[in-house]
C-alpha cells in the first residue's frame, strides 16, 4: 500500500479476502470480486431498493451498504455501479482515498492521476435503471458506445 495514503477508518474485523456483502432494503447478498465485476459489466444487480435511512457518504443520496475486507461503504446505486466498474469520478475517488486510504478498488492500477484508467463499460441494463430514476453520470461517453458495440457484436455471433 502507498505510504501517502495509509489505511484509516477501517473496521476491526475483516471479511474473508474474497467475500463482499451488499445490503439493500431486502437483505444482504454475498458475492466475490468476480461476481462484483460481472454485476458491473452486465448490470444484473440482484438487489432491491436502498437501505432505509442510509445515506451515501459521498452524495447523501439513498444508499446501499457495501462491505469488503475491513471497509464498510454507503454508496448510492450510481456510485456503487461506478465503484464496481472501476469508473469513479475524480471527486469520488479522492473522497474514498482520503477517507479510507488506499485499498484494492482504489488502487493506482485502476486510477491514474485521479482518473479511471480502464473502466468497465456501463451496461445497458444499468443505464435503463439509472435513467428511469432520472439521473445519469457517465465519465466517458465511449463507455456507453463500447457497450453498444459489444451488444451488437454478441448479436452477430449468435446468428
Amino acid at each position: 500500500m502507498d505510504d501517502n495514503f495509509p489505511p484509516k477508518n477501517r473496521k476491526s474485523q475483516r471479511l474473508g479476502i474474497l467475500e463482499i456483502k451488499i445490503t439493500s432494503k431486502d437483505g444482504t447478498i454475498k458475492t466475490d470480486p468476480n461476481g462484483k465485476a460481472i454485476m458491473g459489466f452486465t448490470g444484473d444487480y440482484p438487489i432491491g431498493e436502498p437501505v432505509p435511512d442510509l445515506k451515501s457518504e459521498i452524495s447523501g443520496k439513498p444508499a446501499y451498504r457495501i462491505e469488503l475486507d475491513d471497509i464498510e461503504l454507503a454508496l448510492s446505486f450510481e456510485e456503487m455501479d461506478r465503484f464496481f466498474r472501476l469508473d469513479l469520478t475524480s471527486g469520488e475517488y479522492k473522497f474514498l482515498l482520503n477517507k479510507y486510504g488506499m485499498f484494492h478498488e482504489i488502487h493506482e492500477d485502476f486510477y491514474w492521476e485521479d482518473e479511471a484508467y480502464q473502466p468497465i463499460p456501463i451496461a445497458k441494463k444499468t443505464l435503463k435503471r439509472i435513467k428511469s430514476k432520472g439521473e445519469l453520470t457517465v465519465q466517458k461517453k465511449e463507455a456507453i458506445i463500447s457497450q453498444e458495440a459489444i451488444s451488437k457484436a454478441s448479436k452477430k455471433l449468435k446468428k
